[in-house]
């Protein structure tokens, strides 16, 4: 019920770049380029191919909220809605595809909905080639310039937001020197809580672990090309609990053994 209520003006300048595009096609290229500014918990694909484009929506958390269906029903319808808006005439040739059963109260909404699918592969949004050629009435190069112009200054905070937490989550952990401090601690030394922070660090398409991953490996490579430490000190200095699973996460991030990397460095 909600998606059926929304406009595209309610995005600000975003939502006036995909009023003013050239056609149906230019408007979803700029939902889909800058769709994380609105919503950053979920990720959205756009494919084309000789019958028509397809959105695709992703939810990027483990979230109990995120993965309710009410949740994927109100963006996905949303943007149907926004396809006749856009185009200012009703009926085009489109298609809502779900991924679970066809509820109880989808009863009450099907005469306001275009066609509908469930128990899909994925949760979608289709659209016919044909309505990808309309031309939308409020189409004007020059505003659209205006309000992209608008749109990556927005976006371009965003990407900083993102980026410093990545980065101080980064930095962090090069201080620790071994003494690697977990998502809590972390949480605590930059004033977020533990969710937030993992919220944030998805968003910037980055983990805790993978930032640990990368502090251990960086700091892997330096004790064994500068010291004489045996496999298993060193393990236990990165927080491995045995020098068997050091051996196996270096190998899948160098692509050879500790050993092997040791005697290389050893040959410079």
């Amino acid at each position: 019920a909600f998606g059926l209520l929304l406009k595209p003006t309610v995005h600000g300048f975003l939502g006036y770049a995909t009023l003013t595009a050239r056609d149906i096609r230019e408007a979803l290229q700029v939902t889909h380029r800058y769709f994380r500014m609105r919503n950053r918990q979920y990720r959205l694909t756009y494919v084309e191919d000789e019958r028509g484009a397809t959105l695709e929506l992703h939810g990027v958390q483990a979230s109990p909220v995120l993965q309710h269906h009410v949740m994927f029903e109100f963006v996905l319808t949303g943007l149907a809605q926004n396809i006749a808006q856009w185009a200012g005439r009703a009926a085009p040739a489109i298609a809502l595809r779900f991924a679970w059963p066809e509820p109880a109260y989808f009863a009450r909404y099907r005469d306001c909905l275009p066609p509908v699918a469930f128990d899909c592969a994925a949760n979608a949004l289709w659209i016919a080639r044909d309505v990808l050629d309309w031309p939308l009435p409020f189409a004007d190069d020059v505003a659209h310039r205006q309000a992209l112009v608008q749109v990556e200054r927005e976006y371009a905070q965003v990407r900083q937001e993102e980026g410093d937490l990545v980065e101080r989550v980064r930095a962090e952990l090069a201080r620790a020197a071994g003494d690697y401090p977990g998502p809590d601690t972390l949480a605590d030394a930059l004033l977020v809580s533990t969710r937030t922070l993992r919220r944030r660090l998805e968003d910037a398409g980055s983990s805790y672990r993978q930032l640990l991953d990368e502090a251990r490996f960086r700091d892997a490579k330096q004790l064994l090309a500068a010291s004489d430490l045996d496999l298993k000190t060193i393990a236990e200095r990165l927080q491995f609990t045995d020098p068997a699973n050091f051996t196996r996460a270096f190998r899948r991030w160098a692509g050879q053994t500790p050993s092997a990397y040791r005697a290389a460095a050893a040959a410079v």
